[in-house]
């Protein structure tokens, strides 16, 4: 809120004009960055009398690696005597930090540490080390419990018994048995389908290809990047933490690290389960959780198009001012590191916006669904039938005893108009309950089996 003078007779403002912070070329980069806002309160920032600028004040190294040049610029820095906790890595979101987290501990730099083994826990990480762990096995010895979580992740549609079934299989030829056993079209299939995918990947990694290159295959070929961005990622309405898809990113960042498909899983949770957090190393952390900090020597990791501003954000403003803080960070220096395409806001350090310009678009329209929890009072929809209106009393009978169990709100299991929907709808498949609002892969494997039970059960009485 602005100062308002007629309330305090005889105040004044005093703006704060002098950055005593940051090397001149940053304080001028981060003004000019922010000409580009139009929601921002017009001031001239000047940096520290008489402080003078020094060749590497301000870096950007764009293109190429962004990891590489994020562990160079840290090693060189210690190597020349600077100390470790001086010096702090800032990105967007956490999981980017796992390629400078593992690779510095690789140079035997201490870092804080930031990620743990709770990553492998998070959905596309579990779904894609699963798939991996499918592709490299032995002929008739596929793992059971990576089946069951690869056909599941991205989502099929089948049912919790059917996917336990599908674990039960040890090779793609059994997968087809199982298929030819089913009394339903659709979930043969399905299984037929996740046996090619199967088969698919198999052969992949019986042509030599490294870990990447599985990983690649498994996001774009078998589908698990789109089914992360489209049924998880696309219904969040802040970016305070990452997104499924930037957990798969940073897996891929790390895969270099170790190429061996059939090694990396147990290698990657064994790094993990090592490291531990030593604050006098490098800090290593999000933008958001540093305002107020500062490091003599700060590198801005991976300001990619996609991360700044990130591809979720409903704001670029707010985003932009999200930049400016991470470049504000540094006393000495300041490195940028960007692989293609770099984000907008590098450019912007050195071009002032055009006031003639037109405003620029939104990134996207803040999103709602089904599934907020508001408070404003909606309208409940008519029922169509007697079933329709059965069912949905039912289906509140579940959520009540399922949240009284749980010991939370009946909101958080699900909200009236999903149950509404779900009544209206009468899903018989989970591919068909991830279709309706509010209802996402996890929740379809905590409760899908008991909704579709309770509609079966329903339709058959009606």
């Amino acid at each position: 809120m602005l100062f308002r003078s007629d309330l305090f007779p005889g105040s004044a403002t005093h703006d704060l004009q002098v950055n005593y912070r940051c090397p001149p070329a940053v304080v001028e980069a981060a003004s000019t960055l922010l000409t580009h806002n139009r929601r921002r309160i017009h001031k001239e920032i000047n940096h520290a009398p008489r402080r003078e600028s020094l060749a590497g004040d301000l870096e950007i190294a764009r293109g190429g690696d962004p990891l590489r040049a994020t562990i160079d610029r840290v090693t060189s820095l210690v190597e020349s005597g600077v100390s470790a906790a001086d010096i702090a890595v800032l990105t967007r979101v956490n999981a980017t930090l796992l390629g400078p987290m593992l690779l510095l501990e690789e140079a035997g730099v201490a870092t804080s540490a930031p990620i743990d083994t709770n990553f492998l826990e998070r959905t596309g990480i579990a779904g894609a080390l699963a798939w991996l762990r499918v592709a490299v096995a032995p002929q008739q010895g596929l793992p059971g419990p990576a089946l069951e979580t690869a056909i599941r992740r991205p989502p099929r549609g089948l049912s919790r018994r059917l996917g336990e079934w599908v674990g039960e299989q040890r090779s793609p030829r059994d997968l087809e048995r199982l298929a030819g056993r089913l009394n339903q079209a659709r979930d043969q299939k399905k299984v037929l389908d996740f046996a090619d995918d199967v088969c698919s990947i198999r052969n992949l990694a019986d042509e030599g290809a490294d870990t990447s290159d599985l990983l690649t295959s498994i996001r774009d070929r078998i589908g698990l990047g789109q089914a992360l961005d489209q049924r998880l990622d696309a219904s969040r309405r802040s970016v305070d933490r990452s997104a499924h898809g930037d957990d798969l990113a940073a897996l891929l960042a790390v895969a270099t690290i170790q190429p061996d498909p059939e090694q990396f899983p147990d290698w990657l949770a064994e790094r993990l389960q090592a490291s531990e957090p030593d604050w006098s190393g490098v800090r290593l952390s999000t933008i958001h959780r540093v305002k107020g900090r500062e490091w003599p020597h700060v590198i801005v990791h991976e300001a990619n198009a996609g991360l700044m501003p990130h591809r979720l954000a409903s704001d670029r403003e707010e985003e932009r001012r999200v930049f400016h803080v991470a470049i504000t960070r540094g006393s000495e220096s300041v490195l940028v590191t960007a692989a293609d395409p770099v984000s907008p806001f590098v450019a912007q350090l050195f071009t002032a916006r055009d006031p003639d310009a037109e405003p620029e678009p939104e990134l996207r329209p803040a999103h709602t669904d089904a599934g907020s929890t508001t408070t404003r009072k909606r309208a409940v929809p008519e029922v169509s039938s007697l079933t329709e209106a059965s069912l949905r009393e039912k289906l509140k009978s579940w959520r009540s005893a399922t949240a009284k169990a749980a010991g939370v709100p009946a909101y958080v299991i699900f909200n009236d108009a999903t149950l509404y929907e779900l009544a209206r709808t009468r899903p018989i498949d989970d591919n068909e309950l991830l279709a309706i609002p509010g209802i996402g892969p996890v929740k379809v494997e905590k409760y899908g089996a008991a909704i579709l039970e309770i509609i079966k059960s329903a339709l058959s009485d009606g």
